[in-house]
């Protein structure tokens, strides 16, 4: 379900993001083809460990759900690759890391990130409304005018950066299927899409046909069954998500539901 890489060269930091993910060219052996991947590791990332998995959690989710994300790998480094990089507190921070992090495969040029106040194109409004409802179900709020994560050629729409999601212990919490519980997430234009939806026409339709029929529990246990072990051996996190995900296939309707009444 994710792919494994092996990461070959470094090119440079990304500017952005609290958890500055790093390119790098990496090499999947199996094919013997190269790619670049944007890669984040557990030493760099604010959360540790846990972004990776929330991440990778995510990143299957969504590609199981046809919405428009990079591919993700999972990137794996050595010693004679760290000792290679020239930026002292970049390798330091990668000896304190995990051997494998978590990568989104770089898009083809041309892709820029979303604008605050962009329309999005006749084609793409569908698309749209999937990924509201995609981020109201695992309750991610970082997709914002202030910070997008997403991308746009002009044509296409990716998403990416979902290391937020699945906080659920937090004061006042309630779960996506409950009425009001989006008005925060989704509402008060929080959301980078939300003033191009709001009053639009687009079906919810497919997008709840998906999660009753490909996310059973088998799939969302092979999901676990993907992550290093490395990753998982200390940490609860990918249990307590992806129980909340069997929450949220069985109430599917119900979070539905609430992103009509948002966007409506």
């Amino acid at each position: 379900m994710l792919k494994s890489v092996t990461a070959t060269n470094f090119y440079h930091e990304t500017i952005n993001g609290r958890n500055k993910p790093v390119l790098l060219s990496v090499l999947d052996v199996n094919t013997n083809e190269h790619s670049e991947v944007y890669t984040k590791f557990s030493a760099i990332a604010e959360n540790g460990v846990n972004a990776l998995i929330t991440e990778a959690i995510a990143a299957m989710l969504a590609k199981d759900l046809e919405l428009p994300i990079p591919e993700p790998v999972l990137v794996e480094i050595d010693t004679q690759f760290i000792e290679n990089i020239q930026i002292a507190e970049l390798a330091f921070k990668l000896k304190e890391s995990l051997s494998i992090g978590f990568g989104s495969t770089k898009l083809p040029s041309g892709f820029r990130t979303w604008k605050h106040g962009e329309e999005i194109d006749s084609r793409n409004i569908q698309v749209a409304a999937d990924v509201v409802s995609f981020d109201a179900a695992i309750q991610n709020p970082d997709r914002t005018p202030k910070n997008p994560n997403s991308l746009t050629d002009g044509n296409d729409i990716a998403i990416f950066d979902h290391d937020l999601a699945f906080i659920t212990d937090v004061l006042f919490w309630k779960p996506p299927w409950e009425i009001n519980s989006l008005n925060d997430l989704i509402n008060n234009r929080k959301h980078i899409f939300f003033n191009s939806l709001k009053g639009s026409t687009f079906s919810y339709l497919n997008y709840g046909k998906l999660w009753k029929s490909k996310i059973t529990d088998d799939r969302l246990n092979q999901y676990g069954e993907a992550l290093p072990l490395e990753w998982v051996k200390n940490t609860n996190k990918s249990h307590e998500i992806l129980r909340y995900l069997k929450n949220v296939r069985d109430n599917i309707d119900g979070v539905l539901n609430e992103v009509k009444r948002v966007l409506t």
